[in-house]
């Protein structure tokens, strides 16, 4: 069993994710044997829990609910696989004959449309606090 006092961070990662250290539990993998029996080493002490939570795919939550994309927001409503869903409309494949590598391709287009909101936020960020500094003078 592993002891440790968790860290978790929201000030630490540039996107404004929450972030995890000593040790950094969010790098252990899950998807393969190895990591999965890593995983099971972090055990709570007593009287204590261990929480895992995932946002899944909080910014293009975000992202549908702002832009109000009919699309993201019936595939989110629905419970399907946003990549999935954005492989099956962006190659024009029926949702359930999307293969693992058209998933993997959409999953890089949702990411770049990730990037990109964040971008935008950091520049409308620094634009504010631009012209906050301006009034300021």
């Amino acid at each position: 069993m592993v002891e440790s006092d968790h860290i978790f961070q929201q000030t630490v990662a540039a996107t404004g994710r929450i972030s995890c250290t000593e040790p950094n539990l969010q790098n252990i993998p899950i998807r393969n044997e190895y990591g999965r029996l890593l995983r099971k080493a972090f055990m709570p002490t007593d009287g204590n829990l261990l929480v895992g939570a995932d946002y899944s795919q909080i910014e293009l939550r975000v992202l549908a609910h702002l832009s109000g994309d009919a699309a993201l927001l019936e595939a989110f409503n629905n419970n399907d696989d946003i990549h999935r869903a954005t492989a099956s409309r962006v190659f024009g494949i029926e949702y359930d004959k999307v293969s693992d590598l058209d998933r993997s391709r959409a999953k890089a287009v949702n990411f770049w449309c990730d990037l990109w909101y964040e971008w935008i936020w950091f520049y409308l960020m620094s634009f504010i606090s631009a012209s906050k500094k301006l009034k300021a003078t």
